[in-house]
């Protein structure tokens, strides 16, 4: 399946979520969690449609010494997912992991002060968290965990294209809509026609322009 850009895949993702009855428009305790940055035009589509609160999560991916595009895990605030299977076949030792663990989470802390975001209460609420696409998965699982730490009614993963693999994980964790499969996930942006970097001042944007109405 291929989106026009970002835009359209939130609004397919909205028609998605009403017909599987997971949501209602205007519910007063449910929210979307965008992982910046692009996640953010995704969420702020949705948050706008449905008439919810848009606010961030802010996951790191860990990558491996020697090719950071390799996700050895990621870390959340209150969360560090690791990938065991692939840190012990390229044999990173547990030292690597520590220091990068701890560069991220000030990376992470970083992040959610400048957006100045992170601050809503999840307790209690339906949660939905988005992105643009998954491919590795490790930032979205992180996103998951962190999240679950803090009590929420429900959370719906909703994304646009994930690889077959890394669904059946996140099925294994929570309720999962996803718009488009692919059995060998390379780069998310090979499944839009438009596929723009979205800057911090961008998707800051976004998220101060929705949450003004």
């Amino acid at each position: 399946m291929m989106f026009e850009d970002r835009f359209e895949a939130g609004k397919l993702l909205v028609q998605a979520l009403l017909q599987k009855k997971l949501i209602k428009k205007h519910q007063r305790d449910s929210l979307v969690l965008a992982i910046p940055r692009g996640g953010l035009e995704v969420g702020f589509q949705i948050s706008k449609e449905i008439g919810i609160k848009l606010d961030i999560v802010v996951t790191k991916k860990i990558g491996a010494p020697h090719n950071p595009e390799l996700a050895l895990g990621a870390v959340g605030l209150h969360s560090v997912f690791l990938n065991e299977d692939v840190i012990s076949m390229f044999g990173v030792s547990k030292d690597f992991v520590k220091g990068q663990t701890a560069r991220l989470l000030k990376e992470i802390e970083e992040k959610y002060k400048k957006y100045e975001g992170g601050k809503s209460d999840l307790k209690d609420k339906t949660v939905i968290i988005t992105d643009d696409g998954v491919a590795t998965g490790a930032t979205m699982i992180a996103a998951v965990q962190y999240v679950k730490t803090q009590r929420p009614k429900k959370i719906i993963v909703a994304v646009p294209v994930c690889s077959q693999d890394i669904l059946d994980k996140l099925q294994e964790l929570t309720e999962v809509v996803c718009l488009s499969t692919e059995l060998y996930m390379g780069a998310v942006g090979a499944c839009y026609k438009h596929f723009p970097q979205v800057t911090d001042e961008e998707a800051i944007k976004y998220l101060k322009e929705i949450n003004k109405e």
